[in-house]
């Protein structure tokens, strides 16, 4: 009987020890799901962010919009939906920047990834008259040039999947195809370094061109 009552009284205390073990498990689980959630959610969110942004002269330099502005504190980084931005060039044609996503570490550079659409104009009132709007950086021919090289203005299109954007510098590079289309034409590169400023614009590799002969 007495042996009995020992191994009850075992079994009881083991029961409150694991008791005890198992509330203090589930409160540090519970606990840590939280504050890890917490870690990576943004400290604010703006939904239809709108921004203009000017020179120190007084001029407007670009404009910003987006469906939300997130902006995550662990890494002062800002996360965009549908960002859509605008850079002007004084008197020139303002370039027009979309794509589905955008993710700035810096206030002045801007990664953007997802039907990434670039739009504006080129022509030689903004360059010198033998200086080509186009360059190609490995095959050593003219014949890339020739359909860009005209003395009006064209609107051009530029579209891949991911853009680096120097807001400041006005300058863009993508290591992903990418495809330019003017008017009738169409040239074709892997990799793209864009100087939007002075619209001159470097294709990195493998150019193929579509273009139509007047």
């Amino acid at each position: 009987m007495i042996r009995l009552n020992y191994f009850a009284v075992a079994i009881f205390t083991l029961s409150i020890i694991l008791l005890a073990t198992w509330y203090q498990w589930r409160d540090h689980f519970t606990d840590t799901p939280d504050a890890t959630i917490t870690s990576i959610q943004p400290d604010y969110t703006i939904e239809t962010f709108q921004s203009q942004v000017f020179t120190e002269s007084g001029q407007l330099h670009y404009e910003m919009k987006s469906l939300t502005l997130a902006h995550y504190p662990q890494n002062d980084t800002l996360e965009m939906q549908k960002p859509w931005i605008k850079l002007y060039e004084g008197e020139g044609a303002p370039w027009v920047i979309e794509a589905d996503k955008g993710q700035s570490p810096s206030r002045d550079e801007i990664f953007l990834s997802g039907n990434v659409k670039i739009n504006g104009t080129v022509g030689n009132d903004h360059n010198s008259a033998n200086k080509p709007l186009f360059l190609e950086d490995t095959l050593e021919q003219e014949k890339p040039n020739e359909p860009f090289s005209q003395a009006q203005r064209k609107q051009i299109k530029m579209e891949t999947e991911t853009l680096a954007l120097q807001i400041n510098n006005e300058f863009a590079e993508t290591h992903d195809p990418v495809i330019i289309f003017s008017d009738n034409d169409q040239i074709e590169s892997i990799g793209l370094e864009a100087d939007l400023r002075n619209d001159v614009l470097l294709l990195q590799s493998n150019v193929k061109g579509t273009y139509t002969v007047e």
